[in-house]
């Protein structure tokens, strides 16, 4: 078996002028495994390094992403019955007199998974490929001479590599020590991540509700969101803020929640556990000499619900693609600079997404009601947000929206102004710069940031 992936890596690096490079992921992000699969197929010597066992690095709970981004990277899907469709979301209003249904499009549609069973396909995908994992294995931080990433450094050694793909989530130590003169983003500020609490609750019994994943908005007048998803063997609790949970927070919800779903029952069944995941748009500049992040490193997730395994597995067959393409030159920026244009130009909504939470959390529970009960904020709007597209308005629809909302002006105006900006980042990120031309890019990068 072994002589058969020498002799696979030999002719990929012949295809590939001679030019293997050696190349480490940092983390085992599902963006990481994919770009790890695809790179040590091409020829390329890939190592990852990820601090958690295999039997320890999926938390106990599903996850939902869209299988056109296994397709899209060329990684084959996993077993039929290992997924199942998820259930189309419905919002409800922090009064709870307004229940809205979303509606998805069949491309858009994602599918529910065993978070353990994904990490266990992409694994076997890495490793199938030739790729070689190595678990139990800290990092410490980026390994840096004259200024420029050269490898990373583990707790007992360093290790030396052409390029670092950085993997390791928004907290990755690579990307919090990378030399000043990268400028990329450290730090995820207040707003940009998510506290929340995940768990599998017994049910109770009795009938399904019509609505059997609802989506609790401003949930007893707090800033987030909350969900209730009846899956008929248990319930699925997610409670998440944009500010730290603390205990008597996350009781409080529950028994809320209770009031609404009589099924959901006291018992925890699997899951009970607070995680942070980020929910903003993605990093202005997340390429740099020697070093590329991918999945949260980069902040790749639809902000307003924070789902990003599709985005993270489409950016990694981008990144992929672009080294391979080099064909033996160096892991300059300019030289990664495709990998970041191209995903940008592919999910420019994601960035308008940001804008528009941002701009619609700083409205008041009272006025979200309103929205939703006068539908200025309805059932296409809501189903976008739900699928991570962009949000198109007819003239008509604006209109009528405009003549619901008159008694509320400057409601309206706020979601006007939100949905108008919205689209004006969206268009800008859109407009990158195909090549890398440092005033361009510097000019590009800057008003990226000031849109808030």
């Amino acid at each position: 078996m072994k002589l058969c992936f020498i002799i696979k890596a030999l002719k990929n690096v012949a295809k590939n002028g001679g030019k293997m490079k050696n190349i480490i992921v940092a983390g085992c992000g599902h963006g990481g495994l994919v770009a790890a699969g695809i790179l040590a197929k091409a020829g390329h010597m890939v190592n990852v390094y990820e601090k958690k066992s295999r039997e320890t690095l999926a938390y106990d709970w599903t996850d939902i992403f869209n299988l056109n981004s296994l397709t899209f990277a060329g990684v084959p899907l996993p077993p039929a019955q290992k997924y199942s469709p998820k259930e189309p979301m419905t919002f409800i209003n922090p009064a709870k007199t307004c229940h809205i249904k979303t509606v998805i499009p069949p491309e858009f549609m994602e599918m529910k998974m065993e978070r353990k069973d994904i990490y266990e396909h992409l694994l076997d995908f890495a490793l199938s490929c030739g790729a070689k994992i190595h678990f139990g294995a800290e990092i410490a931080a980026p390994l840096v001479e004259n200024n420029t990433v050269c490898g990373i450094r583990l707790n007992d050694k360093e290790l030396r590599a052409d390029l670092v793909i950085d993997a390791a989530g928004l907290d990755s130590v690579v990307r919090k020590n990378l030399p000043e003169r990268y400028n990329i983003v450290k730090e995820y500020g207040e707003g940009e991540k998510f506290y929340v609490y995940r768990a599998f609750h017994e049910r109770k019994g009795g009938e399904k509700s019509p609505y059997n994943y609802k989506v609790y908005l401003f949930q007893m007048g707090e800033l987030g969101i909350s969900w209730v998803a009846d899956e008929g063997d248990y319930i699925d609790i997610l409670i998440g803020r944009l500010k730290p949970l603390e205990e008597a927070q996350i009781s409080a919800a529950l028994k809320d929640l209770k009031g609404d779903n009589p099924c959901l029952g006291n018992k925890v069944v699997r899951g009970g556990q607070s995680v942070v995941i980020t929910v903003r748009r993605p990093l202005p500049l997340f390429v740099g000499d020697n070093y590329a992040a991918v999945g949260d490193s980069a902040a790749m997730t639809v902000p307003l619900i924070g789902s990003g395994i599709a985005n993270s597995i489409e950016a990694a067959k981008i990144l992929a693609d672009t080294i391979i393409e080099n064909q033996g030159k160096d892991f300059s920026i300019k030289n990664l600079w495709r990998y970041q244009s191209e995903y940008m130009k592919r999910k420019y909504s994601n960035a308008g997404l940001d804008l528009l939470k941002s701009r619609l959390f700083t409205v008041s529970k009272e006025q979200v009601d309103f929205s939703f009960e006068k539908k200025l904020l309805g059932e296409k709007i809501l189903s976008h947000v739900a699928a991570g597209k962009d949000i198109e308005l007819t003239l008509g629809e604006i209109l009528d929206k405009a003549i619901k909302g008159a008694r509320q002006t400057p409601l309206l105006l706020k979601i006007a102004s939100a949905f108008l900006r919205s689209k004006r980042l969206a268009a800008h990120t859109r407009s990158i710069p195909s090549a890398y031309r440092p005033q361009r890019v510097a000019a590009w990068i800057n008003k990226y940031k000031k849109f808030k």
